[in-house]
């Protein structure tokens, strides 16, 4: 967008303030507006380039961020999602680059001194000169929102939550369904069928990281975490076979993983459901393919997904590796890429992706893993609008949970801040709970714990 960049440089220009036009600014840079969101994608890997374009703004932001932190600056994500942030379903493919809101979300709060702002600008049929009128008239004298649409009739849009009950109408799932579940062995996923398994017996397909290989049989009564390093340190120097700290932890969560997830599973069936576990890599397509045709050929049509697999490997915008990012990114986006290309033969009547609040609100630390739950939310939109009436599409923006993937010092910074932790039982009912939803309800659902009013005893006075 080179065109855009020179025509809003000279605007700039025109009022004071001098630019320059960098494909990667440099690290002394304070003052950073990032236009890649505006590009136009041609040929037949576009998702693929719109998934690289969020890739590029971060590491634009990151060479940057050391300088804009301590020095405060100036930075601004522009996107062209129709104008609306992907909320209207309207953005088709342009949707996997919603991560560029969540990056500025990010930056705005690790970076306290800094003026950040997101735009959508709707370009449609607009010329060069006129998008980047637009996007300076919003620069110079718009207000203080950080999130604003700029539609091609002049409309200004804010973005705004509102308080939703949901509904109580017939369960979406039944006993017919077949559901492939990405990261459903383990954690608040497990959970969450645990409750859905209650209410209906659909086969699961479970695909997740966690291998299922058959203990040796010296450690098979062994329990706790500290018994097991115990047994495997005797084994290895039994056996003259030197292991690091590392490597001794690694075998041991192996083993308690594997636990938890045949655990887990072992109560789906004792519920009545069939389930199906392959263990895969969500990031490879060929792997999700050939998962998801195994799945087809046991249990028949698969109706349903839930994509729920996700990591986190928290650091702020200028400690963060791009290695890292993708890791953390990928498994969001490119797992629900896979995900649908895997079942697009198939007429699903449920589409659930686990999302995060963090992409709402953005979260210090955690710019990779809400710039990931942000394009799965607005992705979710287009797919409302693309599959309409034929199919249920949620994508649930979580709080923190209680047991979920929160480490102790973020529960003691959530305690700080008076935030609690979802309990498993009421996240899993509140999934349930969506399922109940009709059709064409509310995509983006932020969810959170409850709130607990506290009944004070008026004080009485002699």
């Amino acid at each position: 967008n080179r065109g855009i960049a020179n025509s809003l440089a000279t605007k700039l220009g025109e009022i004071g303030i001098n630019t320059q036009i960098e494909s990667r600014p440099p690290a002394e840079a304070s003052r950073l507006i990032i236009l890649n969101g505006l590009n136009s994608i041609e040929g037949s890997n576009r998702v693929n380039d719109f998934i690289r374009i969020n890739r590029e703004a971060f590491e634009a932001t990151r060479g940057c961020a050391s300088h804009i932190l301590e020095d405060g600056g100036v930075l601004i994500t522009v996107q062209d999602t129709g104008g609306a942030f992907g909320l209207d379903g309207s953005a088709g493919e342009r949707s996997w680059l919603a991560g560029l809101t969540s990056l500025a979300k990010t930056a705005a709060i690790e970076w306290p001194a800094a003026a950040v702002k997101a735009l959508d600008v709707e370009c449609a049929s607009k010329t060069i000169e006129q998008i980047a009128e637009t996007i300076f008239q919003e620069l110079a004298y718009g207000g203080p929102e950080q999130e604003v649409g700029l539609r091609t009739d002049g409309t200004r849009l804010t973005i705004d939550e509102n308080e939703s009950t949901p509904g109580e109408v017939e369960l979406s799932v039944s006993d017919d369904d077949v559901l492939v579940v990405s990261g459903g062995a383990r954690g608040v996923t497990a959970s969450c069928l645990d409750a859905l398994a209650g209410n209906a017996h659909p086969r699961f397909v479970i695909l997740g990281r966690t291998k299922l290989e058959a203990e040796p049989e010296d450690i098979r009564n062994v329990t706790t975490e500290a018994d097991l390093k115990k047994s495997l340190l005797t084994k290895s120097k039994k056996d003259g076979i030197a292991i690091s700290p590392k490597e001794l932890n690694r075998s041991v969560n192996a083993i308690l993983g594997a636990r938890e997830a045949n655990a887990n599973m072992d109560k789906l069936r004792e519920k009545g459901c069939e389930v199906l576990y392959l263990p895969i890599d969500i990031c490879d397509a060929t792997s999700v393919k050939s998962a998801v045709d195994q799945a087809r050929q046991k249990f028949g049509r698969i109706t349903g997904v839930v994509h729920a697999a996700g990591v986190i490997e928290d650091k702020r915008i200028h400690q963060k590796t791009t290695e890292s990012f993708d890791r953390v990114f990928n498994t969001k986006v490119l797992g629900l890429v896979n995900l649908l290309d895997a079942v697009q033969t198939d007429e699903i009547s449920i589409l659930v992706c686990f999302s995060s609040v963090a992409a709402r609100f953005g979260n210090a630390g955690q710019v990779d893993y809400a710039m990931a739950n942000e394009v799965l939310n607005k992705v979710l939109q287009s797919e409302k609008t693309r599959r309409g009436s034929r199919c249920l599409v949620k994508s649930i923006a979580w709080g923190p949970w209680e047991g979920g993937m929160v480490r102790p010092e973020l529960r003691a910074y959530f305690e700080e801040r008076n935030i609690s932790l979802i309990p498993l039982d009421y996240g899993a009912d509140a999934f349930v709970k969506e399922l109940r939803e009709s059709i064409g309800s509310d995509v983006e659902v932020v969810i959170g714990a409850p709130i607990i009013v506290q009944q004070n005893t008026p004080s009485s006075f002699a």
